[in-house]
């Protein structure tokens, strides 16, 4: 049984790094629980990366998978919030957020290496 209702629709999108593909997911989980999660997804459906930030807090939660730095900030905030989203792009920008998944990446690379083609065999050669 579900405790509240499900998480709202968010940024969702595949990105392509060095000829691997990853799936990155944003929601916000509402009102009722203010906070966006995003995830960095590999191998299918592995998570490999995932920030939870409370928009109440911060004004907004970063979007991986994007070539920088990017929030998302919630529908209902207020100047306070927008101001607080600010500071955090500039505080994550300066953190090197955008390496940081980068280098989750490429540290998942092998999941997405096409497998070794097979040597070709000598005529006569029992297969």
């Amino acid at each position: 049984m579900q405790s509240g209702p499900p998480p709202l629709v968010g940024f969702n999108n595949n990105v392509r790094y060095r000829g691997m593909r990853f799936h990155i997911q944003t929601e916000d989980s509402g009102v009722t629980k203010p906070h966006i999660i995003t995830h960095l997804f590999a191998d299918g459906g592995r998570v490999i990366k995932s920030l939870r930030t409370d928009y109440a807090e911060y004004g907004g939660a970063p979007m991986l998978g994007v070539d920088g730095v990017a929030l998302v900030c919630h529908g209902r905030s207020n100047g306070r919030a927008i101001e607080n989203a600010i500071r955090v792009a500039v505080k994550s920008a300066r953190a090197g957020l955008g390496t940081e998944t980068t280098a989750a990446m490429a540290r998942n690379a092998f999941l997405w290496a096409p497998p070794a083609a097979a040597a070709p065999q000598a005529a006569g050669a029992p297969s």
